[in-house]
């Protein structure tokens, strides 16, 4: 019997236990090899889980690249963790649900747990896999409690603390590299207790994603020579992951987390209905330590339709507003904002909640010079004007070999045929700019690491938007936002009139100068007056028509009334 052969394997699943299974993997490993067994598993995992069935229907041209590249991915992991991935997969027996096996085999990878959180709330997503996936955004996923609580303990030992703390040994979330367990703490000579929370990362999370990441980046490489086979165009996936690979290592370090929870709660200290925890004083390097709020997941609300779409405004705005138009040179914006990481808080907001963001692992920093590039971006785009969009992105891309100029004319040449698609026509500028910079992406531009990061948690929020208030339009919500900034910059405007020379985009919040304003009103004008000629003349033409038949009409009662 062909144990790889899939029903052959389902059959085992029912006549073998999991240890008499166990010894058959081993016997087949060693007679095979590692190498060549690693192979035949990937496929046999293929044929149970069906990645590509997650793909949205919008990118099913990339089924086959998908379905390729994690069989090569699972090929290159070792021995052992497939061992438990498969065995893992013969405890569900008879189940045929795509999403639940697809689950279980995500659950054992960091960056395939990762990848299915960022898509899980993806629109076009079928609904039954969709159930399945958003429970990647936070879980019981089997860790066991006990050696959490030790490392716990044992990291508090050394720290020494004069604080009485208790620590209850239940893992109250868990994501894809680390555990959440709650605890209580009295300060010397206090006698009120506080609550809070322990982040620890799972047993050989490092290993394993140091793991992945090299297979990965072979992966990329193989892909991306044969990129003609799965439609990559120009896309150079290798450099692609060589600019994102530092932000997924960044999920295990657990001292820049605490970093950046620092940075946030500085941020958001001052803004209404928004909480970041604050970081208890147990912290390690390989320990986080905070304050527990109490909250459910964002996506769990049910309030008014006015409630979730004031609600989701407030998310829109904490994680993609302020970060794109801080004062500060470098602005912190939360890279991870899947739901798992966002609780909606009972408040004394209009809409009854105050947003909590959590897990700051996955965070980045956009320069002043990077938010400047995407608000020029949605100018261009506001403008239709293939050449100032060619200039922005090409500031924006990593350094080219092209010829400047061959480039720019490239650019243009592609950004013309996509502002005039179906998909593209039907989106609002913000979803443009990060729509335009993934078709230049495929186009062979790389970009730095920053700006895919932030891209990235523009899509996975999107989603997570939708799934508050299906109604909510960011393009509106960001125009509100930018019209509150205008306002509040209007003296400094009114000043800079009399010094054209120090009006520059660096100098206001909006990132637009007098001059970007002036021609983006004189632009909408001209919209307008076209608009307004265009139907002027549609109703010239139609009086004109009107005459012509009332006339054809008289003139045919005439003959018909005439005398003969």
């Amino acid at each position: 019997m062909d144990l790889f052969e899939q029903t052959a394997f389902l059959q085992a699943f029912h006549n073998s236990t999991e240890e008499q299974l166990g010894r058959q993997l081993d016997l087949l490993v060693q007679s095979m090899g590692e190498q060549a067994f690693c192979r035949k598993a990937a496929s046999l995992l293929m044929s149970l889980a069906r990645p590509e069935d997650a793909v949205p229907g919008s990118l099913a041209r990339f089924v086959p690249l998908v379905r390729d590249g994690i069989e090569l991915f699972l090929s290159g992991v070792s021995y052992p963790r497939l061992h438990r991935v498969i065995l893992d997969q013969s405890t569900l027996k008879d189940c045929t649900v795509p999403g639940e096996r697809l689950l279980n085999l995500v659950l054992h990878f960091p960056t395939l747990h990762k990848l299915g959180q960022v898509i899980a709330r993806n629109r076009q997503l079928d609904p039954e896999l969709k159930k399945w996936l958003v429970r990647l955004e936070q879980g019981d996923y089997g860790t066991d409690p006990e050696g959490q609580v030790h490392f716990i303990q044992t990291q508090l030992a050394a720290l020494r603390s004069r604080c009485q703390i208790t620590l209850s040994p239940r893992i109250i979330a868990e994501a894809s590299v680390a555990t959440v367990l709650p605890c209580s703490w009295q300060n010397p000579g206090s006698s009120q207790t506080k609550k809070g929370v322990f982040k620890v990362l799972k047993s050989q999370v490092d290993i394993h994603l140091q793991e992945e990441l090299g297979i990965l980046e072979s992966v990329m490489a193989n892909l991306e020579k044969n990129r003609k086979r799965y439609g990559l165009q120009e896309m150079k996936l290798a450099s692609l992951f060589q600019e994102i690979r530092g932000d997924l290592a960044r999920e295990i370090d657990l001292t820049a987390e605490q970093q950046n929870l620092d940075e946030a709660a500085k941020i958001y200290d001052r803004v209404d209905g928004v909480r970041i925890p604050e970081l208890a004083p147990f912290c390690t390097r390989t320990m986080t330590s905070m304050e527990y709020i109490d909250g459910i997941k964002i996506t769990e609300t049910k309030g008014t339709k006015d409630q979730q779409e004031k609600l989701a405004g407030r998310v829109f705005e904490a994680i993609i507003c302020m970060p794109l138009f801080a004062k500060a040179d470098l602005s912190l914006f939360h890279g991870d904002p899947h739901a798992g990481n966002i609780l909606a808080v009972p408040g004394s907001g209009q809409d009854g909640f105050e947003v909590a963001l959590l897990d700051w692992t996955l965070a980045g920093h956009l320069s002043k010079k990077q938010r400047i590039q995407v608000v020029a971006l949605l100018l261009g785009i506001m403008k239709s004007d293939k050449w100032t969009l060619a200039g922005v992105i090409a500031s924006m891309a990593s350094a080219s070999d092209m010829d400047e100029t061959k480039a720019r004319a490239a650019l243009a040449e592609t950004i013309e045929n996509l502002l005039s698609s179906e998909e593209y026509v039907d989106c609002d500028p913000l979803k443009k700019a990060f729509c335009l910079l993934e078709k230049m992406t495929m186009e062979g531009l790389v970009f730095p690491s920053e700006l895919v990061l932030y891209r990235k948690s523009f899509f996975t929020l999107e989603g997570v938007l939708h799934d508050i208030s299906p109604n909510f339009a960011m393009g509106e919500a960001m125009e509100k936002y930018l019209a509150t900034l205008l306002l509040q910059e209007l003296p400094e405007r009114c000043a800079m009139w009399m010094t054209p020379l120090a009006d520059t985009p660096e100098y206001y919040r909006t990132h637009l100068s007098n001059q970007s304003l002036l021609e983006l009103s004189l632009q909408q004008s001209i919209t307008i007056w076209q608009q307004t000629l265009q139907q002027s003349s549609a109703l010239l033409e139609a009086q004109v028509q009107l005459s012509t038949d009332v006339m054809r009409y008289i003139a045919g009662c005439r003959y018909w009334f005439a005398e003969k």
